[in-house]
């Protein structure tokens, strides 16, 4: 009786310290005009190529990569990233389903949505103006 309470206890300390989910992912800051045709670095050209796509998107003919960060999102833990001008994104993983991780994205007084992403492409997503065109966020899930 004393070794199956041991290990009910165990079993219990087990599920108590299970980690919780996970996503990694790539975020790149990347500024878009219709002004010139400069596609910087030549990387952005798969989302040049999806813009192009998309009527939303199709105007936009130049892309210059700002930034580009690596993060670690932990369900229900806030992951701030910089934007330009002084402006803050606020990444959170909701929730991980199958292969589909979602995020809920805020750039206060601007944008707040919940984005859908699966193990593998893109998620554009416009984080406001910038300079003579717009300011989007590229994420992207790393392979692990």
């Amino acid at each position: 009786m004393r070794a199956l309470a041991v290990m009910a206890a165990a079993v219990f300390a087990s599920v108590a310290r299970a980690e919780p989910p996970t996503v990694h992912l790539t975020a790149e800051v990347v500024a878009v005009s219709a002004q010139g045709q400069k596609v910087e670095p030549p990387s952005l050209q798969a989302m040049k190529d999806d813009f192009q796509n998309s009527p939303m998107t199709r105007s936009f003919s130049s892309l210059k990569l700002l930034s580009t960060s690596d993060l670690q999102l932990i369900q229900g833990q806030a992951q701030k990233l910089v934007l330009p001008e002084g402006r803050t994104a606020i990444l959170k993983l909701d929730r991980v389903h199958e292969n589909t991780a979602r995020i809920t994205l805020d750039v206060p007084r601007l944008v707040n949505t919940t984005l859908t992403l699966g193990r593998s492409g893109a998620i554009y997503q416009h984080v406001g103006k910038y300079q003579d065109g717009a300011l989007f966020l590229a994420l992207t899930p790393k392979q692990r």
